[in-house]
């Protein structure tokens, strides 16, 4: 399948380090910060491209339809940590999301959170099987241990107060082990 089954809640059976960073209110790049002091964002891809079925209509476009998307690895402590994937209507107000040609190696988190503008949406949560194009990305990134059968993963919807074209964010947690030795901190 390669849709995944959102929830607004985590399952009562996930691990606990993993619902802890699902659960973080704040910016997830100030979380990987405080807590690793290294961080940096590894650029994967930015452009036109399908959007991803489960997110269609998030944004407002039919399954297929091409979107401007956005996929990057957040390393920290040296390790790749989560992979982050955006998408926004193609045909979107660009005055709504200025900021997104000039992002290159910046954290959509360091401008998103910045922006009193900007609201975030309800979270949802989900466990993406391996079949989920996300998760098939967050296998291809080298890492200590073996992949696991699922992949736990949130996202949102951000909307500026003023614009019209919502932004989605899915964040897929590539190491939950490697951040279960975390504080139980909102990362605000």
């Amino acid at each position: 399948m390669k849709t995944a089954h959102w929830r607004s809640h985590c399952s009562a059976d996930w691990p606990k380090p993993a619902v802890s960073w699902l659960r973080t209110r704040g910016s997830l790049t100030v979380r990987l910060q405080r807590l690793h002091g290294s961080f940096r964002v590894q650029l994967r891809k930015q452009g036109c491209g399908p959007v991803l079925s489960d997110e269609a209509a998030l944004i407002g476009v039919k399954p297929g339809r091409h979107a401007r998307l956005r996929q990057v690895t957040l390393w920290a402590g040296g390790q790749p940590r989560v992979v982050a994937h955006t998408a926004v209507k193609w045909m979107g107000q660009h005055s709504d999301w200025p900021f997104w040609r000039h992002l290159g190696t910046r954290s959509l988190g360091s401008v998103l959170f910045r922006d009193r503008t900007v609201k975030r949406g309800l979270m949802q949560f989900a466990r993406l099987s391996q079949r989920h194009p996300l998760a098939r990305q967050a296998a291809g990134i080298p890492h200590t241990g073996v992949a696991p059968r699922h992949w736990f993963a949130r996202r949102a919807v951000y909307r500026r107060a003023s614009g019209l074209t919502p932004l989605v964010v899915t964040e897929v947690f590539v190491s939950v082990d490697g951040l279960s030795a975390t504080r139980s901190d909102d990362g605000m």
